[in-house]
């Protein structure tokens, strides 16, 4: 196998795995629905959305570290194969490593957005304030 056939092959990987992983958060979502309408149909009140976490704000802060830390091991994992690809062809390899790195610092980014996300929200969720570093004068 090239150069070429083991990044795609590296690349298709990566694809699926995120197919398989959207694929289950989207039937878990339509089951959930099905559920929901269904008790409505028999005339029950489904229960509120008390699954979505405990409440406490940091379901944002686990999510976006996880992302983060994905894309990190993402970037390690393909730099070690362009590594590997460049000991085992010992001649200049067709691909460059920030290309290969392009994939990771994405999804690593998305993770950092998420963490903003969180850090913008904060003052949201304990109700201190609705500005970010701005005290509201409100006047009475």
């Amino acid at each position: 196998m090239d150069v070429t056939g083991a990044i795609g092959f590296v690349c298709t990987g990566f694809v699926l795995f995120f197919a398989l992983l959207f694929g289950f958060l989207a039937l878990q979502r339509w089951l959930r629905h099905r559920e929901n309408m269904a008790m409505i149909q028999q005339g029950m009140t489904p229960p509120p959305e008390a699954r979505r976490g405990n409440g406490n704000g940091k379901t944002l802060l686990v999510w976006g570290i996880g992302i983060a830390t994905f894309g990190l091991v993402m970037m390690a994992a393909l730099g070690a194969a362009w590594m590997l690809m460049l000991n085992v062809q010992s001649t200049s390899v067709s691909i460059s490593l920030p290309l290969l790195a392009l994939p990771g610092l994405a999804v690593l980014f998305m993770g950092g957005a998420v963490l903003l996300v969180y850090i913008l929200l904060k003052p949201v969720r304990d109700g201190t304030s609705s500005t970010v570093g701005f005290e509201a004068k409100v006047e009475e």
